[in-house]
């Protein structure tokens, strides 16, 4: 697709790189990525990269509105648990309901998922690194391939590019905005020129 903003750059002490997977599909979408993307930094999550948005079908049973979905790569401290902790916060702050456990999936203002955490793999009860359907999902691996499609999946030897081209998963994923809203430093949003 293109073009992939880049937001400032970090290189703090403990900090890793992590890969972020936003969508949502309620209300006005794309102001909820947004606020997502400026709310990050105040949970210590700074944005380094994003994606392009694209427009993508829910991946449900039931009919549901299309998501927008981008990828967006930061730098963080926090490690996985309480990085889980941190992006559930997010989506409450943006009306995002609590998850219940085995519910089927509904719409959303925001869902804010960890791909990847560096290069660990953790899996327990509350979360999976890297994301359990990543290379199962189109709408995951299309932006986070925009990012860097070199970039190798921990537990698989392969790289995002080789999951993307070996994706099953053939639901329509559609450029949106080539240019993705990101956080301006006075605390509005604005598109990249």
């Amino acid at each position: 697709m293109g073009r992939v903003a880049t937001l400032r750059t970090l290189a703090g002490p403990g900090e890793c790189s992590v890969f972020l997977g936003l969508g949502s599909n309620l209300g006005d979408r794309r102001e909820q990525l947004a606020a997502a993307l400026r709310s990050l930094p105040r949970h210590g999550i700074a944005p380094v990269r994003c994606s392009p948005v694209y427009l993508t079908e829910a991946v449900t049973r039931e009919p549901q509105p299309d998501f927008l979905n981008l990828v967006v790569e930061v730098r963080t401290a926090l490690r996985p648990a309480a990085l889980l902790s941190a992006v559930q916060a997010i989506e409450r702050e943006l009306g995002r309901p609590p998850r219940r456990a085995k519910a089927r999936p509904q719409p959303r203002t925001l869902d804010i998922d960890i791909l990847l955490h560096g290069q660990l793999i953790v899996r327990s009860s509350r979360l999976s690194v890297p994301h359990p359907r990543l290379h199962l999902r189109r709408f995951v691996l299309r932006p986070l391939a925009d990012l860097d499609a070199t970039l190798l999946v921990p537990g698989t030897g392969r790289s995002v590019g080789w999951h993307l081209a070996h994706c099953a998963d053939r639901a329509a994923v559609t450029p949106y905005l080539a240019a993705p809203v990101v956080p301006h430093a006075a605390g509005r949003s604005r598109a990249e020129p």
